[in-house]
């Protein structure tokens, strides 16, 4: 049988679950800030074909070959789709 030590715990889902908690607390622009952090610190292997889009897509857009839409255009859209397709019950 294994002990279980004060760093373990620390790591546990009930100390994560606290964490987040805590976080949440924060203003929006500091959330965010941690969130960038954290989607920077997982390393992510991507393929050659794939970066090479991502590439001429920015590109295109630095060019004005084409135009990007704004990200809360593009989050009311999302809503306004899924409303329609999944509505609430009244």
């Amino acid at each position: 049988m294994s002990k279980t030590t004060a760093s373990d715990a620390a790591t546990g889902p009930v100390e994560l679950e606290a964490t987040v908690n805590r976080l949440l607390q924060l203003p929006p622009d500091q959330r965010l800030a941690i969130g960038e952090r954290l989607i920077e610190s997982v390393p992510v292997e991507i393929d050659e074909d794939t970066m090479e889009i991502y590439k001429r897509r920015a590109r295109e857009l630095e060019d004005g070959t084409v135009k990007g839409i704004p990200a809360h255009e593009v989050m009311r859209d999302i809503r306004k789709m899924l409303d329609e397709e999944f509505p609430l019950p009244s």
